[in-house]
């Protein structure tokens, strides 16, 4: 329920599937420019437009950055 609208960047630890079912949302929301940035998870309908490799060992979360612009 909650207004994106004003937003100019938001930060997400979501897993992929609510991804999914927030970016129609987000879409109809976010002006343009706005970047999301997600910690480990990827919309699958959205390419990302850099990914941030955050070198960690594969055993541990917070492995990479996925940044969006929408």
């Amino acid at each position: 329920n909650q207004d994106y609208s004003s937003a100019n960047v938001i930060f997400t630890y979501l897993m992929s599937d609510f991804m999914d079912r927030l970016l129609p949302k987000l879409q109809h929301e976010l002006k343009s420019g706005t970047r999301l940035v997600s910690c480990d998870f990827k919309f699958s309908e959205k390419k990302p437009v850099e990914v941030i490799d955050l070198q960690r060992s594969k055993m541990k979360l917070g492995r990479h950055l996925y940044v969006y612009e929408f």
